[in-house]
C-alpha cells in the first residue's frame, strides 16, 4: 500500500497548476489515489495552500451542486402532466411548496434550487377564464403563482439596486429572472380577488381545511404583494396607481 500511495504522490508532483494550453485527465489518477484513503483524508498536490481548499467548491449533493438529475428525479420529471386536474388539496400542496421555496430564495439560495424548482412556476400556459375544466389549477393555484412572481420581482430589482447589507450574500445565478412580468401588481390583485372568490363559493365539507388554509395563503400574499408595493413606491399615491385601492387597515 506504501508503495502505491508513492507512486501516486510521485504522479501528482508532476502536476502543474500553470496553464500550458492543453488539458490532462486525472480521473483515473484521482480514482487510484482515493481508494485507500480513510474518512478524514485528503490527497493534494505540492503547493495546494489553505487558501486553495477553502474557495475550492465541495462537491456534496450531486443533484444541488453538479445539476445532475437521478433516475427517480427523470421518471417524476417524464410523469409530470401540465394538464392534470389537480383537486385544492393537490393545490395548496403545491403552493405550500412555493411558498417554501421563496422563503429559502429569500435566505440568498439560488433561483434555480427554489422557486424554479417549481413547475407551475416557469412553465408558459394561458390561465383561461372563469369557465375552466381545472378550477383549481387556474383559478387557485395559478393567481398564487402570478402573485408570487410580483411579489419576487420587487425583491429582485431591489437586489438590482444593490440595496443590500454589506455583508448580505446574495446568489444572483446564470439563470433569467422570469417573475410573470406580463401581469402588473394590479393584475395578480385581481386574480388573487378571483381566487378568493371561487374558495368562498366552492368546496365541499370535505375541502373544507383546504379552503380555509387557501384563504389564508391567499390573504397573506395580498398583504404581502401590497407591502411590497408600498415600500417601493414613492408615495401612497404611486402606490394606489399600481393597485386598485390600498388599504392599511
Amino acid at each position: 500500500m506504501a508503495d502505491r500511495s508513492d507512486a501516486v504522490c510521485d504522479e501528482l508532483a508532476g502536476l502543474s497548476l500553470a496553464d500550458n494550453g492543453s488539458w490532462l485527465d486525472i480521473t483515473r489518477l484521482v480514482d487510484r489515489a482515493t481508494g485507500d484513503l480513510a474518512s478524514g483524508e485528503t490527497v493534494r498536490a505540492p503547493g495546494f495552500t489553505l487558501f486553495d481548499a477553502m474557495t475550492s467548491i465541495e462537491v456534496m449533493d450531486a443533484r444541488l451542486d453538479m445539476g445532475m438529475l437521478s433516475a427517480d428525479d427523470a421518471r417524476a420529471i417524464a410523469d409530470w402532466d401540465f394538464g392534470r386536474v389537480l383537486t385544492l388539496r393537490q393545490a395548496l400542496w403545491v403552493a405550500l411548496r412555493l411558498l417554501r421555496c421563496e422563503m429559502t430564495w429569500h435566505m440568498s439560495a439560488s433561483l434555480v434550487q427554489t422557486l424554479y424548482t417549481c413547475n407551475y412556476f416557469t412553465c408558459e400556459y394561458d390561465s383561461g377564464g372563469r369557465e375552466t375544466s381545472n378550477p383549481a389549477r387556474d383559478l387557485v393555484l395559478y393567481p398564487l403563482v402570478v402573485a408570487t412572481g410580483a411579489c419576487a420581482r420587487r425583491v429582485w430589482d431591489e437586489y438590482a439596486r444593490e440595496n443590500l447589507f454589506s455583508d448580505e450574500d446574495v446568489q444572483f445565478g446564470a439563470a433569467p429572472p422570469r417573475f410573470f412580468d406580463e401581469c402588473s401588481a394590479r393584475d395578480a390583485e385581481r386574480l388573487l380577488d378571483r381566487a378568493q372568490a371561487h374558495l368562498q363559493q366552492h368546496g365541499n365539507e370535505q375541502d373544507r381545511a383546504a379552503v380555509q388554509s387557501l384563504l389564508a395563503l391567499v390573504a397573506a400574499r395580498r398583504h404581502w404583494l401590497r407591502a411590497l408595493v408600498l415600500l417601493d413606491a414613492r408615495s401612497v399615491d404611486a402606490a394606489a396607481r399600481e393597485l386598485d385601492a390600498v388599504r392599511l387597515a
